[in-house]
């Protein structure tokens, strides 16, 4: 087959002027950022072997998905679809997971939690009853998540369906103290003990004149 002929990721004769380093984004360039993508290359690594900066790597790709070029998304380790396979083989067979962890590259921990996201192991009864356990010491799903080689949204997951209260730190609230506000000495309901001051003297026009603030 020709070069001519050859096919191509970017619509021939697509160009979006210059970068702020000078690189002109010719067709040329364009296909190649768009064959780099499609070797699994993250965007910092393109904008690299281009010699421009990443958020003009980032706008490019932004125009040329809204021009109809397919620019695949991948996350830094995600694993692609050979992967996914070679690991369902190897699991099948029954291969620990700590030799598939070292023949494919991966962590221990990585394998897991591969091995749970696509379905090749469900959460056992023992499973729900550790993340039960820990949801009641009042631990937060990532913590849990990290102890039983998972992921944070796995554990929330499970606690919905098994009807397990999850503990969640932001929503804690701090317990009211009783405390003598310093202008008029009365009582109220203080949060911490910098908050001596009470909601109708904040509202007061002597606490909002020039010589309180």
């Amino acid at each position: 087959m020709s070069a001519s002929l050859k096919p191509t990721l970017v619509p021939r004769g697509l160009t979006l002027g210059k970068s702020k380093n000078g690189v002109p984004w010719t067709w040329e360039n364009l296909e190649r950022l768009a064959e780099m993508r499609h070797r699994r290359m993250m965007w910092t690594d393109i904008a690299a072997a281009m010699g421009v900066h990443l958020n003009c790597v980032e706008r490019v790709a932004a125009l040329l998905r809204r021009a109809g070029v397919e620019l695949p998304r991948y996350h830094a380790n995600a694993y692609s679809e050979a992967e996914d396979a070679e690991l369902t083989r190897r699991y099948g067979r029954g291969e620990t997971r700590e030799a598939i962890g070292e023949a494919m590259g991966r962590s221990l921990s990585s394998v897991d939690k591969r091995i749970y996201r696509i379905g090749l192991r469900r959460r056992t009864a023992l499973d729900i009853e550790r993340i039960r356990h820990y949801a009641g010491n009042l631990l937060p799903a990532a913590q849990i998540a990290s102890i039983l080689s998972s992921t944070a949204r796995e554990v929330r997951e499970v606690c919905a369906k098994h009807g397990i209260a999850l503990h969640d730190p932001r929503a804690v609230k701090v317990a009211a103290t009783s405390r003598r506000c310093l202008m008029c000495r009365g009582k109220f309901p203080s949060l911490s003990p910098a908050n001596r001051i009470c909601r109708s003297c904040r509202d007061s026009d002597a606490w909002r004149s020039p010589g309180m603030l």
